[in-house]
């Protein structure tokens, strides 16, 4: 570009291109940002499940359904293990559910024999 007879065309190349790059860039944040949140919204998706599972869970060992109880901790205890972390609250919570869900499962596999 140097014996180029045209100079404004290699300093406009040059300004596009930097421009391209710093767009480039806020792109890449965007959807590091997104998916971030994504993130997040399936993890609320699914302590929720799992709280559900756990809700009926304790219903069915109220009602001494132990097979029941049993299969619906256990399977709560499973999702919260899966969401399980320290770095957010429902992370931190999730670990304390699940260590809770699996008590009480074992809790009902005891009653069923008794």
């Amino acid at each position: 570009m140097r014996d180029c007879a045209q100079p404004q065309i290699s300093i406009t190349a040059a300004r596009n291109m930097g421009l391209c790059r710093s767009n480039a860039g806020r792109i890449r944040q965007g959807l590091e940002k997104m998916k971030a949140q994504s993130k997040e919204a399936a993890e609320a998706e699914a302590f929720n499940q799992a709280t559900g599972d756990y809700n009926l869970g304790v219903e069915a060992f109220n009602n001494k359904q132990w097979d029941e109880a049993s299969d619906a901790l256990e399977s709560a205890a499973a999702v919260w293990e899966s969401i399980a972390s320290d770095k957010t609250e429902n992370g931190r919570l999730a670990a304390q559910y699940a260590l809770k869900a699996r008590k009480m499962a074992k809790m009902a596999r005891e009653y069923k024999y008794q």
